[in-house]
């Protein structure tokens, strides 16, 4: 059985790949309809945040997977205001 430390540090990452498809559709197909910049920017903000509590907790388990999040919101953002 993992001990729930373990579990934590796995399950911070599990979530990454999920903005994936629109990171990548933008250069591929450059038409971001139904994308929103505003929905967008909200969880770019909210990786902001976390990034700043994990810094300030020294918790690696918490800000090393924002730095991913944050790369991916803003390449979706980017994608969206030079193709929309």
């Amino acid at each position: 059985m993992r001990s729930g430390a373990k579990l934590d540090q796995e399950d911070a990452w599990l979530p990454i790949p999920l903005p994936l498809p629109a990171t990548a559709a933008n250069p591929i197909r450059p038409c971001p309809a139904g994308v929103s910049v505003l929905s967008w920017s909200t969880y770019l903000a909210s990786a902001l945040l976390w990034l700043w509590y994990g810094v300030g907790q020294r918790d690696k388990n918490i800000y090393l997977p924002c730095i991913g999040w944050i790369g991916l919101d803003a390449g979706v953002i980017a994608g969206v205001m030079q193709y929309g």
